[in-house]
């Protein structure tokens, strides 16, 4: 199969605490890393932009198990195609929270990328969602475990 990217947008069923968040990225980084999947994923308190690359099978597996995931809703495909290399080649699932950069910092790439300084990937196109998660990809600190975690200035979880 070959190589792909996928991009989605989605919203939170509910709103997500920073520990269920942590929760879920380890748990996704440890399926993504069997499943050869490598990425990023920018959140705020209730939306999702995601970037995933692999084999065309096991993304779209990936994506379906997405969809049917009860905590998203409002999910929307952005882009999907073959590429012939990865943006996120180190990293199972980077993470990055969007409301942990600060005003300036967001509002300074939002506006890059679309037509507001607030984080909405549903305005943005293919083209336009990409370069902001390549973009942000500098903004995302490694933990100790050698993935990423959240902005360097991102509030710690006790």
């Amino acid at each position: 199969m070959r190589l792909v990217r996928l991009i989605y947008a989605s919203r939170s069923a509910r709103p997500l605490g920073m520990r269920e968040m942590v929760t879920l990225l380890e748990h996704c980084r440890q399926h993504n890393h069997d499943q050869e999947i490598t990425g990023m994923l920018a959140f705020s308190r209730d939306g999702f932009l995601q970037v995933l690359e692999g084999s065309g099978q096991r993304v779209n597996a990936l994506y379906h198990r997405i969809a049917a995931d009860p905590r998203h809703h409002q999910l929307a495909l952005i882009s999907y195609g073959e590429v012939v290399e990865r943006e996120f080649p180190d990293w199972n699932m980077a993470a990055l929270d969007v409301v942990g950069l600060g005003a300036s910092r967001r509002a300074a790439a939002l506006l890059k990328y679309g037509t507001s300084a607030v984080f909405d990937p549903y305005s943005m196109s293919a083209t336009a969602a990409l370069r902001l998660m390549v973009a942000w990809r500098s903004e995302v600190v490694p933990s100790s475990a050698g993935e990423s975690r959240m902005p360097a200035d991102a509030p710690q979880i006790a």
